[in-house]
């Protein structure tokens, strides 16, 4: 049976157990300390947004909290239990999914196929129920697909809509976008930010990581920052703008257009001006 969350820690209500709770989480690849005693928290229906430089261990903390690493140190709370996520499999019955940067599709198969696969039940589901299923669940939260369209045919940003179907289809108690607007035109990137408010709205907690800055702010209620390893504060969105992130990314004040485009600000400002 899952440990229960003390009933007061850190003034939280017990009322409202947090979504994900990672306390004290590290992860070490040979010499390189990729997660360092993070402590990083999500109430239901939030949109927290996370961001570092690269190597800062943002990647590393969300595969923790998705089940597909295990970490060295520290414990994994989801919904006010201690849990052991062994496996991405353990994250996804707990309702935790992640789409990640890098599609994980099978051109051959179908959109809806590709949304079940994998997944219990899937060999024995029957397709026009699961196509029914897809389609209403696009509709629901604004995700056009066509469930019979072979994902080999599609465009990128198509096949990004099947991965949080997909995603939204296992569960959707917190979803995990990793730099989910790279291949996004600006009308496209403010469709998912509406999907995004949708999940919100209904109690899913979305955590957004990305590296353009003004968009996070702009989605987001809060931002945590990383660096080298360590979780160094979480702010509200009203209380900072893309230069402070930017400062807090690299931990000095950034003087040089060179130093604007290694945390992203300059990419931001391309789709602010797109947009």
């Amino acid at each position: 049976m899952p440990a229960q969350a003390p009933e007061a820690q850190g003034g939280r209500a017990p009322s409202a157990p947090l979504a994900l709770d990672l306390r004290g989480v590290s992860k070490r690849f040979g010499a390189v300390q990729a997660n360092d005693a993070v402590d990083f928290a999500v109430r239901p229906g939030e949109i927290r947004g996370l961001v570092g430089e690269n190597g800062a261990g943002k990647s590393t903390l969300m595969a923790i909290a998705s089940g597909l690493y295990a970490p060295d140190a520290g414990e994994i709370w989801v919904g006010g239990e201690r849990r052991r996520l062994g496996s991405t499999e353990d994250a996804i019955a707990l309702g935790i999914n992640m789409v990640h940067q890098q599609f994980m599709l099978v051109d051959d198969c179908t959109v809806a196929q590709n949304v079940v696969l994998g997944q219990p039940g899937g060999p024995v589901l029957k397709m026009r129920e699961v196509e029914a299923g897809v389609a209403e669940l696009g509709e629901r939260y604004g995700i056009e697909v066509e469930p019979r369209a072979r994902v080999g045919s599609l465009t990128p940003t198509e096949r990004q809509r099947i991965e949080i179907l997909a995603a939204l289809w296992r569960g959707r108690t917190v979803l995990i976008l990793d730099e989910p607007t790279s291949v996004l035109a600006p009308a496209d990137i403010a469709q998912l930010f509406t999907t995004m408010r949708r999940l919100a709205g209904e109690g899913c907690s979305v955590v957004f990581t990305s590296h353009k800055l003004r968009e996070v702010i702009e989605v987001c209620d809060s931002i945590s920052v990383m660096r080298r390893g360590k979780l160094v504060t979480t702010v509200p969105r009203e209380e900072v703008d893309a230069e402070g992130l930017a400062t807090l990314m690299v931990g000095k004040r950034l003087t040089e257009a060179a130093d604007s485009s290694l945390v992203g600000l300059e990419d931001s400002e391309g789709a602010a001006a797109a947009a």
